[in-house]
């Protein structure tokens, strides 16, 4: 992330106020104030540094007894975490840098807190079986280790540090990379506190999106839905800012908002589902991450506030093409096919009108949007909506090599737009109706 942006999204910390309805829902659960400044814990001996050590790598020698392990991860691993709050690392030095903070500053006597992490290595199989013993041993103490972990930084998260509660997000993020579920616990923590900033929030967005990529298996599939929901809910706050609130900000804030827009939409992708919760028969959906996309990717005047940027809306236009139809019994993708189509013919003519056609953007959407718009096609495949795609296929793929390249024909932008309004889709929304309810359902 650009550090100019990063210092925007800092300052920003937007939150949308609660409407009188939404006031009158019941919170899930009270809001965090925040408190307190440097959190104290000795410095762990060096013998204490040595065996926790030998537990990060797994070593046949470490530690083995509960009690003993208990200890390091008291001495060392909670000072590790409570140096996140550490305004000043005593080295001598007036200031540090955040990297400086999370690596460890040279000269602090300690290694930093991912210091605390195994190699990324060890979640691979190994063949040797030593190696893969040892690999064994580093996932037990991942997982123990984390139990401690997130008690501390929940302590770190209740700080009243900015930078302080950001980095114990990070950290959160890196239990998410290797895969550590139950961490999800500790974001929806963040996202659900009203009084969080949105800087802190933005990673919690993250570690949700890592968590969709790494679990394939949930233990708890309904864990990941409110994870889901908490960052589709998120998401949508963010398209609603008020006028008067957005008009005070600077076009770098505006951006800012924009930046965490856009990792919020490809997390929602990653999830692949065109609404979080439906049962159809019930007429209950919640999270109907579709609907969201297709205004975002229009970003129709007056219903994206601040409006969506070009960029935006090509990741909304992808995050749709990787839906999966099946996932909802309501879901008309039809409809959505032409809306991905319509976006096309759009950014076909914003290129045609960039006289400068800054090439490198230009081919990186065309480039996503082919492997976007093939992916839909495939999820299509052997359904009613399998020929409409396909007779959009002969038009749309001429308006991405035009976009990717000027000097293939700008002819294709009116024939998309030509065949788009004498070809309309045979659903009018995104969702339709529920089925009918059967005798006795």
């Amino acid at each position: 992330m650009p550090m100019r942006m990063l210092v925007a999204v800092v300052l920003v910390g937007l939150t949308v106020p609660a409407t009188a309805q939404e006031q009158e829902q019941p919170q899930p659960m009270p809001p965090r104030e925040f408190r307190g400044g440097k959190l104290d814990a000795p410095v762990p001996s060096d013998r204490d540094q040595r065996d926790f050590q030998k537990m990060v790598r797994g070593q046949e020698d470490a530690p083995a007894g509960a009690e003993r392990r208990k200890e390091l991860f008291e001495r060392v691993l909670r000072y590790l975490i409570y140096r996140l709050t550490w305004e000043n690392i005593h080295d001598g030095r007036d200031t540090v840098t955040t990297r400086e903070i999370m690596e460890g500053t040279p000269g602090a006597g300690v290694d930093g807190i991912f210091e605390a992490f195994p190699p990324p290595t060890f979640s691979r199989q190994a063949d040797d079986p030593e190696e893969a013993a040892r690999r064994d041993r580093q996932r037990k103490y991942l997982n123990e280790m984390r139990g401690y972990a997130t008690h501390y930084l929940r302590e770190v998260l209740s700080n009243r540090l900015l930078i302080a509660r950001l980095n114990a997000a990070i950290v959160l993020h890196r239990f998410a990379q290797y895969g550590q579920e139950e961490v999800a616990d500790e974001f929806l923590w963040i996202l659900e506190n009203p009084n969080e900033h949105d800087a802190i929030k933005h990673w919690a967005v993250k570690g949700i999106g890592e968590l969709f990529n790494q679990v394939k298996n949930p233990k708890d599939p309904k864990r990941m839905d409110r994870c889901a929901l908490a960052v589709y809910s998120w998401l949508e706050n963010k398209t609603k800012l008020p006028p008067t609130l957005v008009a005070e900000l600077s076009e770098p804030e505006q951006d800012a908002v924009r930046y965490l827009r856009r990792e919020a939409i490809r997390v929602l992708a990653a999830y692949r589902r065109p609404v979080i919760v439906e049962d159809a028969k019930a007429n209950v959906r919640e999270g109907p991450v579709a609907a969201l996309l297709v205004r975002i990717m229009n970003n129709a005047e007056g219903t994206i506030s601040p409006s969506a940027s070009l960029t935006e809306r090509k990741e909304a236009a992808e995050a749709l093409c990787n839906l999966q139809h099946k996932r909802s019994e309501t879901y008309q993708p039809d409809y959505v096919v032409y809306q991905v189509a319509r976006f096309i013919a759009v950014l076909g003519a914003e290129a045609d009108r960039d006289r400068s056609r800054t090439a490198q953007r230009w081919k990186a959407f065309a480039a996503h949007l082919k492997v976007a718009w093939d992916n839909l096609g495939d999820d299509l495949k052997n359904t009613p909506h399998a020929q409409y795609i396909k007779r959009l296929e002969g038009r749309v793929n001429p308006v991405l090599e035009y976009i990717f390249d000027e000097s293939k024909s700008a002819n294709s932008v009116p024939e998309l737009n030509e065949f788009l309004a004498n070809n309309p889709p045979k659903s009018n929304d995104v969702f339709g109706q529920p089925p009918a309810r059967q005798p006795g359902g």
